[in-house]
C-alpha cells in the first residue's frame, strides 16, 4: 500500500473513531468572526412607498445595524407595465384602463401560452401580470370636509380627447386656506417613478373662475420621507393671484410653492423638472419618489372651479441604469452615515424573492413578461453567483386574509405551505425568511413551517428582516423589525454570502438586543452546520451576551421545547446533552420578560447518513 493511501485511510479511521465525518473545511476560527448586524431586506425611494434611502440609513444607524442591502423591486426599477399618465377619458373619478405591452412583450407571451388561449386571456387580464389596471381619483385627506370640494369627470371642456377634470370648490372665510387634491391611484402603484430616474411631468390648466389671492389651484406632488423628521416633501405647481413674495411665505422646510404663468380662461400647459426641483428647494433631491400626484386647490373666502387634463409622466434613466444610479447613492450614503450599503433587488413581477449580488442582472421583462416562478428566480439568481432569499411566504396576498385565530385553518395554511417547501427544497433559495413577529400569521407559524423542514432534513438558512417601506418607527423600533447577524470575517459582500450560506447566523430585534449569540457543540460544530455522526448525544453550549434579565431561554430540538432557562446575568451560558443516534437538530429562541420574540438561533445539525436531499458541501462539519 502506498503511504500516501495509508495515511488517507488513517485519516478515515481516526474521524470514524470520533462519531463524525469531515468532507468540508471553513478555515474560520470563531474568535475571527465579528457579528455583522445586517438588514437584508428593505425598499427605499426606487419602490413603491414613502421610504428615503437617507431616512432609512439614519434609522439603521440609530439601532445599530452594520449593513443596509438594498432589495427595491426589480420590474418597478424596469417600469414594467408602469403608466405614463392619465387622459381622463373614463365617465367616472373610478375607471378601467389597459397597461401598453410592447409588441415584444405581448409575441412572448402569446408564443409560451399559444396552445392555452384560455390562460392567455387570464395572463391579460390579471392584473398582477399583464393588464388591465384600475385607475381611481380619491379624495386625499386634507382634513377638511369633503362637502367643500367636488371633482367629476366632464365633457365641458378637453384639452385633448372628449374629457377633463372638472374641480369645484369652496373656501370658509373664517377658516384661513382650506385645501382639497384628488390623488391619482393605480394597482399597484403603476404611477410612481424615482426621482433619480430624472422625472418630468406635463399637464393642462384652464382656470374657469378669475384667479385672485385667495385662490392656488394646481398639481401637488408628493415626495419621499426625509430625515431628520421623516415627514413627505411637497411640491405645489398653483397658478394664483398671490404675489411671488407673498406666496414665499407659504413656504415651509417640508412645503414648497412654485408659482405658474398662466392666462385665464384658456387652457395652460406645463412641463415641470421635479428631479431639478426636489434638489433646488433642498426637499431631498434625487433620493425621493413621485409618491401621489394630485389636482385640486386651495381656497380662503373664495370658489372656484377649473379643469385639469392631460397628465403625463416622463423619465430617462430606467432599469440596468437606474441601478448604476442606486449604487452610486450607496457609497455616498455609506460615507455620510457610517452604514454599508449594497445594492440588490427583489424579483417580484410573479414570486417574491431577493437577490443580493452585484452580478445578478435585473430580468429581460419583455422576454418574461409573466415574470419568474420562485423556482426560475433561485436559477436565474444562482447563475450570476448571487444569494436568493425566499421572502414572506405567508405575506403573499393571495394567501390572505383569513382568520389567523381558527386554529384548523391555520394549520391547514401551514400544513399546504411545508409541503410546498418541501417538495419543492424550498424552491432551491439559499435564505428563507423566517423572522416576523407578525406578517400575515405570527412568527409561531414561520417558526413551525422552517422546523419541520429542518425536521425533514432540509437544510435552508433563516434569516429576519423588516421590509420596510417607510422611515417612522414602526419596522424600526418594534414589530416586525428583525434583522440577521452574520458571523462573518468582515461585512464585505462576499464574506456575508459565505456565512448566510453556511446558517452561521442569528436573528432578532436589534433595537432590543445589543449582543451577541452563539451555540456550539463538543464536536466543534456551529450554527447552520450539519454533523454526521454515530455518536449517542452531543454536548451543546449556548452562548449569549447582551440579555436583559428574566429573559426567557428554550432549547428547540425537533420542533419541541426540551428545557428552558431564565437569566439572571449576562453573559449567559449553559449546556445540554443532545441525543444523536437518529437525525435531529437543535435551535435556541429567546423571549423578553414580556413575552415578546427577541432572538432566533440558526440550528445544529445532526445526521446518521447523507438524506435523499443531500447536504450542502459548504455545511458539513470539519
Amino acid at each position: 500500500m502506498k503511504a500516501g493511501t495509508l495515511i488517507l485511510l488513517l485519516s478515515i479511521l481516526m474521524q470514524s473513531a470520533c462519531g463524525y465525518s469531515a468532507t468540508t473545511a471553513s478555515s474560520e476560527k470563531p474568535e475571527e468572526l465579528k457579528a455583522i448586524c445586517v438588514q437584508m431586506h428593505v425598499h427605499g425611494s426606487m419602490s413603491e412607498l414613502t421610504a428615503s434611502m437617507r431616512g432609512t440609513n439614519l434609522r439603521a444607524r440609530e439601532v445599530g445595524i452594520d449593513v443596509l442591502w438594498w432589495s427595491d423591486h426589480d420590474w418597478r426599477i424596469a417600469y414594467f407595465t408602469y403608466l405614463d399618465g392619465f387622459d381622463f377619458e373614463m365617465e367616472t373619478l373610478v375607471g378601467r384602463g389597459e397597461i401598453p405591452l410592447s409588441d415584444k412583450a405581448r409575441a412572448k407571451l402569446e408564443f409560451l401560452l399559444q396552445d392555452e388561449p384560455s390562460k392567455l386571456e387570464q395572463a391579460l387580464r390579471m392584473r398582477r401580470l399583464i393588464r388591465p389596471t384600475d385607475t381611481a381619483l380619491l379624495l386625499a385627506d386634507t382634513g377638511h370636509e369633503p362637502a367643500e370640494f367636488s371633482a367629476e369627470i366632464s365633457t365641458e371642456r378637453a384639452f385633448q380627447g372628449t374629457r377633463s377634470l372638472k374641480f369645484i370648490g369652496r373656501g370658509m372665510a373664517d377658516k384661513g386656506f382650506s385645501a382639497g387634491y384628488y390623488d391619482f391611484e393605480t394597482k399597484r402603484k403603476r404611477a410612481k417613478r424615482s426621482l433619480a430616474s430624472k422625472v418630468k411631468v406635463r399637464f393642462s390648466i384652464f382656470p374657469e373662475t378669475e384667479v385672485t389671492e385667495d385662490i392656488l389651484i394646481g398639481l401637488r406632488v408628493a415626495l419621499s420621507q426625509q430625515p431628520p423628521d421623516h415627514d413627505q416633501g411637497h411640491l405645489f405647481y398653483v397658478l394664483t393671484g398671490m404675489s411671488a413674495d407673498d406666496l414665499s411665505k407659504r413656504n415651509t422646510k417640508t412645503r414648497k410653492y412654485i408659482k405658474l404663468p398662466f392666462d385665464q380662461g384658456k387652457w395652460n400647459s406645463y412641463e415641470v423638472d421635479l428631479t431639478d426641483d426636489a434638489e433646488r428647494y433642498e426637499l431631498g433631491g434625487i433620493d425621493n419618489s413621485l409618491c401621489t400626484a394630485s389636482f385640486g386647490m386651495q381656497l380662503r373666502s373664495a370658489e372656484a372651479v377649473a379643469f385639469f387634463d392631460d397628465y403625463r409622466i416622463e423619465h430617462e434613466l430606467a432599469g440596468a441604469e437606474l441601478v448604476d444610479r442606486a449604487r452610486v447613492m450607496a457609497r455616498e450614503l455609506s460615507q455620510e452615515y457610517g452604514v454599508i450599503n449594497y445594492i440588490g433587488q427583489e424579483i417580484s413581477y410573479q414570486a417574491h424573492l431577493n437577490a443580493l449580488g452585484d452580478d445578478v442582472p435585473l430580468i429581460d421583462h419583455e422576454e418574461f413578461p409573466l415574470g419568474l416562478s420562485a423556482t426560475e428566480a433561485t436559477r436565474f439568481i444562482r447563475k450570476y453567483n448571487g444569494l436568493s432569499t425566499l421572502n414572506h411566504v405567508f405575506g403573499v396576498k393571495r394567501r390572505l386574509p383569513f382568520d389567523i385565530g381558527n386554529k384548523e385553518k391555520l394549520t391547514r395554511l401551514e400544513d399546504d405551505l411545508i409541503e410546498e417547501l418541501a417538495e419543492s427544497n424550498v424552491h432551491g433559495a439559499d435564505v428563507l425568511e423566517v423572522g416576523y413577529v407578525f406578517r400575515g400569521v405570527t412568527i409561531n407559524s414561520y417558526l413551525r413551517v422552517w422546523d419541520e423542514l429542518s425536521a425533514r432534513q432540509i437544510y435552508v438558512t433563516a434569516n429576519g428582516v423588516n421590509d420596510s417601506h417607510g422611515n417612522h418607527d414602526i419596522r424600526w423600533l418594534y414589530g416586525s423589525n428583525f434583522v440577521t447577524w452574520v458571523w462573518a470575517r468582515s461585512p464585505d459582500q462576499e464574506d456575508i454570502v459565505d456565512a448566510l450560506r453556511r446558517g452561521r447566523c442569528f436573528f432578532g430585534d436589534p433595537a432590543q438586543f445589543k449582543g451577541t449569540m452563539r451555540i456550539s457543540s463538543s464536536e466543534g460544530a456551529s450554527m447552520g452546520q450539519v454533523v454526521m455522526t454515530d455518536k449517542p448525544s452531543s454536548e451543546i453550549t449556548i452562548d449569549i451576551e447582551g440579555l436583559e434579565q428574566r429573559s426567557k431561554i428554550t432549547a428547540v430540538v425537533d420542533g419541541k421545547i426540551v428545557q428552558t432557562w431564565i437569566s439572571s446575568e449576562s453573559p449567559f451560558q449553559e449546556k445540554l446533552t443532545l441525543p444523536t443516534a437518529h437525525a435531529t437538530f437543535i435551535r435556541v429562541a429567546v423571549h423578553r420578560p414580556d413575552g415578546s420574540p427577541l432572538l432566533f438561533s440558526n440550528p445544529i445539525y445532526y445526521t446518521t447518513g447523507t438524506p435523499e436531499s443531500g447536504i450542502p458541501e459548504i455545511r458539513q462539519l470539519h
